[in-house]
C-alpha cells in the first residue's frame, strides 16, 4: 500500500513538474505580436528633459560627443530598448487600428515609435563611439526593422517608416566610417541589409491601402469627417462644401467608383516601369488633372480633396531607396578595403544603382574615404544627392 501511495506521489510530482515545464515554457516566450512590445516600452519610457534634450539633439548631430547625462538618459530607459529590440526582431505587428474610420482614425503610437527611434540611434551611437560596432549596427538594423513595423496601410504610416529608415541610414554611416576593418562584420551586415530593405513596402501597395481607408470615409454618414480632413479646402470654395453636405448616397457611391479608378490610374503609372523623371510628371500631371475636372465633373469632388501629393510622396520614395542602394554600395565597398587593404581605384560593378537616374552612383575617392554621387536630379528639391562616407585608417 506504501508502495502505491509512494507511485503516487511520484506520479503527481512528474504531472506538476510537466505542468510547470510546460506554463514556463509558455509563459517565457515574448508575445508573437511585437505592438504589445512597443506599447510596454512606450509606457515605460522617461522622457528627458529640457537640457537633456537638447543634448541629444547635438549628439543625434555630431556636434557633441556622449557625456555622463546623455548615458544616463540611456541607462533609464535600458528596459525600454530590451522591449523595443525585441520587439523588432518579432515578425508580426498589428497595431490595432480601426480601419473602419476611415480618415478619422486615430495613430498615436506613430509619434511614439519615432521618440523610440531617437534612443535607439542614440544608444547606436554610443555604442558606436565605445568600440561595440557589431552592437551598435545591430541597433541599426532593429532602426529599419521599426521603419517596416510602421509602414502599415496608410500613407502617414508610410512616410513615418520613410522617415525611421532615413535616421537607421544616416546612423549606419555614421558608425561605418570609425569602424576598423572586419570582414566577418562587414558580410553579415551586407546580407541583413538587403534581406530588411527588399521587405520595405511598394508605394503602389501602399496606395491602394490608403485608397481603401479614404474610401471608407467617402459615406454620407461621414460628412462631418470630409469636411474635417480638408477644412480649408472646403472653406475656401463654399460651391464644394454645399455639393458635399447636401449630398446624396448616390454621389457618394460614384464618388467612390471614381475614387477607385483613379488609384487605378496611379498604380498603373508607378507600375510603368517608366524612369523616374516621367513618373514624376506624369503623376502630378494626373494629380492636377483630377483637380481641375473636379470644377465640373461631381463624382470627382471627393478625388480631388483627398489626394495627397503623390508625385512629392513618389520623390520621397526614390529618395529612400537611393540613399539605401548607396549605404549598400557603401557596405561593399567597406568589404573590399577590409579584404585587400585599400579602397578601390573604380566602382565596383554590378552595385545597386541610383533610383533617380537608373545609372550607378559616380564614385570618388577623398582624403578620408569616398563619395556616392547621383546621376540624376531630385525633380522636386532641383537637387543632386552626395553621399560621403569615411573610413578607418
Amino acid at each position: 500500500m506504501r508502495k502505491v501511495d509512494n507511485n503516487n506521489s511520484t506520479i503527481g510530482v512528474s504531472i506538476a513538474f510537466a505542468l510547470f515545464v510546460l506554463t514556463s515554457s509558455v509563459f517565457a516566450q515574448p508575445p508573437d505580436n511585437a505592438a504589445l512590445l512597443y506599447y510596454q516600452a512606450f509606457l515605460l519610457y522617461e522622457k528627458p528633459d529640457e537640457t537633456t534634450s537638447r543634448m541629444l539633439a547635438d549628439f543625434h548631430d555630431g556636434k557633441i560627443g556622449a557625456n555622463e547625462v546623455i548615458e544616463q538618459h540611456i541607462e533609464k530607459n535600458r528596459r525600454v530598448i530590451d522591449f523595443i529590440v525585441t520587439a523588432a526582431d518579432t515578425p508580426n505587428c498589428d497595431w490595432g487600428y480601426d480601419y473602419s474610420q476611415g480618415v478619422d482614425m486615430t495613430m498615436p503610437n506613430l509619434a511614439q515609435l519615432r521618440r523610440a527611434t531617437y534612443l535607439i540611434e542614440a544608444e547606436a551611437k554610443l555604442l558606436g563611439e565605445q568600440g561595440d560596432y557589431k552592437t551598435a549596427l545591430d541597433r541599426c538594423l532593429s532602426m529599419h526593422k521599426m521603419a517596416l513595423h510602421a509602414a502599415d496601410r496608410t500613407m502617414i504610416s508610410y512616410l513615418v517608416a520613410v522617415a525611421i529608415s532615413a535616421r537607421a541610414n544616416q546612423a549606419m554611416q555614421n558608425i561605418l566610417k570609425d569602424m576598423p576593418d572586419n570582414l566577418e562584420l562587414l558580410n553579415s551586415l551586407k546580407e541583413q541589409f538587403i534581406q530588411i530593405d527588399g521587405k520595405f513596402p511598394l508605394l503602389k501597395d501602399c496606395i491602394i491601402y490608403e485608397g481603401q481607408v479614404c474610401a471608407a470615409t467617402m459615406r454620407k454618414e461621414k460628412i462631418q469627417a470630409i469636411v474635417k480632413m480638408t477644412p480649408d479646402g472646403v472653406t475656401r470654395d463654399p460651391k464644394i462644401a454645399e455639393r458635399i453636405l447636401s449630398a446624396d448616397d448616390d454621389f457618394f457611391k460614384r464618388n467612390r467608383d471614381y475614387w477607385f479608378k483613379s488609384i487605378d490610374t496611379f498604380k498603373a503609372v508607378l507600375e510603368s516601369g517608366l524612369p523616374y523623371p516621367e513618373t514624376w510628371v506624369k503623376l502630378g500631371e494626373l494629380e492636377r488633372k483630377i483637380i481641375q475636372e473636379a470644377e465640373q465633373n461631381t463624382d470627382a469632388t471627393l478625388t480631388s480633396i483627398s489626394l495627397s501629393s503623390l508625385d512629392k510622396i513618389y520623390n520621397v520614395a526614390v529618395r529612400r531607396k537611393t540613399h539605401s542602394n548607396a549605404i549598400q554600395a557603401a557596405i561593399d565597398i567597406h568589404i573590399i578595403k577590409a579584404r585587400t587593404g585599400r579602397l578601390p581605384d573604380a566602382l565596383p560593378v554590378g552595385l545597386p544603382k541610383d533610383s533617380f537616374s537608373g545609372k550607378d552612383f559616380k564614385y570618388e575617392k577623398t582624403k578620408d574615404g569616398f563619395t556616392l554621387r547621383c546621376q540624376g536630379k531630385d525633380l522636386s528639391k532641383d537637387k543632386i544627392y552626395e553621399y560621403e562616407f569615411k573610413v578607418s585608417k
